[in-house]
């Protein structure tokens, strides 16, 4: 069973957390520990956060009564991406710089690539755009040393960090050398974040005809992925798209299926 490592809010990939290791079950300690974390991902993914929550923290706390590395590091991670999606950015800041501190070094260079590519994501969120080109950066370096998964993601976090500080090529050119990745590794999620963040930059560059079919395929990809939040992200695009090549009945009706999402999306809020 995975880690959490897939954030449903920017990556699949990212959400589920930690890159590929297995836990060391050898006691009955163990067992209960990823049977919590296990329930934890299940919460999560049923966006019964609060549960969640103490599903994780359950497992950290006995993981680090018996020194599990990989369950201490992979249990922190899921709890910092709670943290991330409830906007408790402060705390989710303490537990990502726990695991990058690791003064000890008894963490795997994957959790860190981690750590590091939720930072970015966190600098983001704030709009701290060269902070976040920096973790994004930390990331890749991690990443590549360590053989992770999360390359084509990480990518995607530079590529829009890039976009923030006005690095059109650049994140151009990222966000391409992201698609490419995500496509050979068949991570979907990553390949339509990738083709939606290239027709925004074409929206941009006043390329509005070529960046329709990057956004039609983003849009078919989290339609078939039912990523709710990215299918309106990917309809707003389309719409705006639309608008500026004069085709105003089309735009409209993207609008129109947008605001359907976001007001179903609101209502499960309250």
């Amino acid at each position: 069973m995975s880690r959490l490592i897939v954030n449903l809010c920017w990556a699949i990939l990212l959400i589920l957390s930690g890159c590929a290791h297995q836990p060391d079950i050898r006691s009955p300690q163990h067992r209960q520990a990823m049977e919590w974390a296990i329930q934890g991902e299940k919460a999560y993914l049923n966006g019964k956060m609060e549960q969640s929550r103490q599903y994780f923290e359950q497992a950290l706390q006995l993981n680090t009564s018996i020194e599990n590395v990989h369950g201490i590091a992979s249990n922190t991670l899921s709890l910092a991406q709670i943290n991330l999606d409830r906007g408790e950015y402060a705390q989710a800041e303490a537990k990502l710089q726990f695991i990058l501190g690791d003064k000890n070094h008894l963490l795997a260079g994957s959790d860190k690539a981690d750590a590091a590519a939720r930072s970015a994501r966190l600098a983001l969120l704030l709009k701290q755009p060269a902070k976040a080109a920096e973790s994004a950066q930390q990331a890749q370096i991690l990443c590549k040393d360590s053989g992770c998964t999360l390359g084509a993601a990480i990518l995607n976090l530079h590529a829009q960090a890039a976009l923030a500080l006005g690095l059109i090529q650049e994140s151009a050119d990222l966000a391409r050398q992201a698609g490419a990745m995500a496509e050979k590794a068949q991570q979907p999620v990553e390949l339509a974040n990738s083709r939606r963040l290239q027709g925004e930059i074409r929206l941009r560059q006043k390329s509005a005809a070529m960046a329709v079919p990057l956004l039609e395929q983003a849009l078919s990809l989290d339609k078939q992925l039912g990523l709710a939040n990215k299918i309106a992200e990917d309809l707003h695009l389309l719409a705006d798209t639309k608008e500026s090549l004069g085709q105003h009945e089309e735009a409209e009706s993207y609008r129109g299926r947008e605001r359907a999402i976001r007001m179903v999306l609101g209502e499960k809020g309250q």
